[in-house]
């Protein structure tokens, strides 16, 4: 009865999260035990009230209009600061590129990594139905195998470069780092 127990700790794990500020400027928000699924196979899944997501990266509800406003007000206030000479431009550019990017839901090779997790399996499920069915039944089918071959190769690929951009250190925008030439 260890799978009894197991789904006990999860529904414990799962319903003691403390609250997390919203990205989006919705406050302190809990997420939800949500379960799906019919018996004896439930899902126990984190959702958030608010979207209805499990991650607030994957959010896409509209921002607080309060949130909006302030932002606004903030940065009208950095703009007459940099009109006033206290803050250089420089400094106004990342104080301005600071407050906007709080709200980036996107990563970095996010879209590269999806598209290798759709194509890597597709492609190995491909290249093996192919090639039995070239081994089985006849030459024609090879198109497949071939196809799927070259849907892992790309996927793989698309993993790597994925990996290696989120790895890469970011280079400082608007010419403030190193001259290269």
């Amino acid at each position: 009865m260890k799978f009894v127990r197991d789904g006990i700790d999860k529904v414990k794990e799962l319903s003691a999260a403390a609250p997390v500020d919203c990205p989006r400027g919705w406050g302190a928000v809990s997420f939800l035990v949500s379960g799906a699924g019919m018996l004896p196979f439930v899902s126990l899944e984190r959702a958030c009230p608010i979207g209805g997501v499990g991650s607030c990266a994957a959010c896409r509800h509209p921002p607080n209009p309060e949130r909006v406003e302030r932002l606004r007000a903030i940065l009208s206030e950095l703009e007459s600061l940099r009109r006033d000479g206290t803050l250089t431009g420089a400094e106004y550019e990342a104080q301005r590129a600071a407050l906007l990017e709080v709200g980036a839901v996107r990563r970095a090779g996010e879209g590269m990594a999806i598209a290798a997790w759709i194509l890597v399996p597709t492609g190995l499920f491909l290249g093996a139905v192919g090639a039995w069915l070239v081994e089985r039944v006849h030459e024609g089918f090879l198109a497949f195998a071939v196809g799927g071959g070259l849907s892992t190769v790309v996927g793989l690929g698309l993993a790597m470069a994925a990996a290696h951009v989120r790895r890469a250190p970011r280079e400082p925008r608007h010419g403030t780092g190193p001259h290269r030439g």
